[in-house]
């Protein structure tokens, strides 16, 4: 029976608001942030689907090498200041050279490349690496910072190529605020152009790259209408604002000036230098991408089908310096959907990083000889994977506190009360919340380790990655079909699982873990509880009781503190658990 004494009643509530107060500031914490987000707060954790990248596929390429920062350690007497380790990467061994750049910084180091220039920005000055040190830089920290758009040098000065309303522009901090060099000059998506005996008419210029080959600028458009262009140099409508900062004196169009689209005399100059690489109208401009490059000192050109799909395919084009023709062709992993090109220093090769949708990466080297994996080995563990690993902790974390509150609670039951319980004549012991904890965890432990070895037996031979690559691009596959087939089976085994242990309990009282116990669940007469019940008595455990097994204190006190040790499940199902040896004792 509960004892009434005044400490008894006293600990016990007093444990239960010490070990539940962590439990209740979490989920406090977590159900305003899931309010905040519209309750899609927990989805992020556990859904399927998603688009990683590995590492390689957005880390800066400087002089054939990937700039990698491998971890930041504390500055010793410096609050706050942290310095950051830095390595250079080899794309073709994966092997890392460490630089010994010293930075302080209070938060992370940006790192951006400008062709042959690497900028380390931190949170208060920009350096600029010259002969293998960082120097301070007369760069703002905010416009070297910038990140959108193609970045390349110009004029011998940091700058990038970035969309300009329906143009696209170059700039560059030399030109001063706001850094407008001048709007690169491209054909006029509104005429018919002729090329290769062809009226062409380009269509809405998506995107825009270029490469440097030997200090020659590059550019590659990519039409809304599948077309990808290439142009040799690079013409450009300059900003009315001169360096300077002063006006103009004239703005008179003269034959020493740049080829500008407003001009209507100079609108063939708009054509001027562009050739056809891809004509890509039938195929699907979502799942076909255009980069540019260079192999064996010529421009060269990828174009990409297929992505997002179960095969993604590149078809390499090299221009001789007169017309383009197809190279050789290459076959990505399965889930390749992002691709990144990267060209050499010496203009003889390029490397390509291809990123699945779990994170896993794979190098190429593309050079006159055809194309090739390196041997770095960019794989990376999901970052899926890692997401559930981060989130693992808060529910042992919140079960944790619940086991310390049981076996402290169930000492003091022991101490401060006696199992007596009477029903007629019958007399029974009832059971005792250690023993109660046991075969509960004897019953969840028996269902988790079967399911596991049922499903370690299902997915022996299952591709796991493949599996899991279908899921993400949500494309139809025999590994994602077999895992789909393998979770309904593991499913309907759990569900068996259940059912039978409501059964045993429902007939006889017991389930494995009361078995072992020694413990068996009546109703209040001592007579078998029955299904209805049974079910019951479990739903509530599930919701209430136990908060889906992740706070136990709503039932722990609630069989620490009532007469007949009953959780809320038993209240309503109007049961209680009893030791099988005081039960035959009375029988006998």
């Amino acid at each position: 029976m509960s004892s009434r004494h005044p400490a008894y009643l006293t600990l016990v509530l007093l444990l239960s608001l010490i070990l539940s107060a962590p439990q209740l500031f979490i989920s406090v914490v977590v159900g305003f942030q899931a309010y905040q987000q519209g309750w899609g707060f927990w989805p992020q954790f556990v859904k399927l689907r998603g688009s990683y990248r590995a590492e390689p596929s957005y880390l800066p390429f400087w002089r054939d090498k990937f700039v990698q920062v491998k971890h930041y350690r504390q500055v010793d007497g410096q609050d706050g200041q942290l310095e950051p380790i830095i390595d250079l990467v080899d794309p073709d061994t994966g092997q890392s050279t460490r630089t010994g750049w010293r930075m302080r910084s209070k938060v992370g180091l940006q790192l951006q490349v400008f062709g042959d220039r690497l900028f380390l920005i931190s949170h208060r000055e920009v350096r600029e690496v010259a002969d293998g040190v960082p120097v301070l830089s007369k760069h703002a920290l905010g416009f070297v910072a910038y990140q959108d758009g193609t970045h390349l040098e110009f004029e011998g000065e940091p700058a990038f190529i970035q969309p300009s309303g329906t143009s696209f522009a170059i700039m560059s901090p030399g030109a001063g605020l706001p850094g407008l060099v001048g709007n690169i000059i491209l054909p006029d998506p509104k005429r018919n152009w002729m090329i290769d005996n062809a009226t062409v008419s380009f269509g809405q210029l998506r995107w825009l790259t270029c490469v440097v080959i030997q200090g020659q600028v590059h550019l590659f458009g990519q039409f809304s209408n599948g077309l990808f262009l290439h142009r040799v140099g690079m013409d450009l409508e300059r900003d009315p604002i001169t360096r300077d900062g002063s006006l103009p004196v004239t703005s008179t169009v003269t034959d020493e000036m740049p080829v500008s689209a407003l001009h209507a005399a100079n609108t063939d100059g708009e054509l001027a230098g562009w050739s056809v690489v891809f004509d890509t109208k039938s195929v699907s401009i979502d799942v076909m991408l255009q980069q540019g490059l260079v192999i064996d000192g010529q421009p060269a050109a990828l174009q990409l089908e297929g992505v997002g799909t179960n095969s993604t395919i590149g078809r390499l084009c090299k221009f001789d310096g007169s017309q383009w023709s197809e190279f050789t062709t290459v076959t990505f992993p399965f889930g390749s959907n992002y691709i990144r090109a990267l060209p050499a220093q010496d203009g003889q090769r390029s490397y390509l990083v291809a990123s699945t949708s779990m994170g896993r990466g794979f190098i190429y080297v593309v050079d006159a000889s055809g194309v090739r994996q390196t041997s770095y080995d960019a794989g990376t563990m999901s970052p899926m994977l890692m997401r559930w690993l981060q989130v693992l902790p808060f529910p042992m974390v919140l079960s944790g506190f619940g086991f310390v509150l049981g076996l402290l609670t169930w000492f003091l039951m022991w101490w401060f009360t006696k199992p007596d319980y009477g029903f007629g004549l019958q007399q029974v012991a009832l059971a005792s919340l250690g023993r109660r904890g046991l075969a509960r965890l004897i019953d969840i432990g028996l269902i988790l380790l079967s399911t596991v070895g049922l499903g370690w037996l299902l997915t022996r031979d299952l591709d796991w990655i493949a599996a899991g690559e279908a899921f993400n691009l949500d494309v139809a596959h025999p590994a994602r079909s077999a895992a789909e087939n393998v979770a309904v089976a593991l499913l309907f085994w759990v569900v068996a699982c259940l059912f039978l242990m409501l059964v045993t309990q429902a007939r006889w009282g017991i389930s494995p873990g009361k078995w072992c116990c020694g413990l068996r669940v009546l109703r209040t007469t001592l007579q078998p509880c029955g299904m209805a019940r049974t079910v019951t008595r479990e739903v509530i455990l599930y919701w209430f009781d136990a908060l889906s097994f992740l706070c136990w204190t709503p039932g722990i006190l609630a069989i620490a503190l009532t007469e007949r040790r009953q959780r809320p499940g038993d209240f309503v199902a109007d049961t209680i658990v009893v030791t099988i040896r005081s039960l035959r004792a009375t029988t006998h």
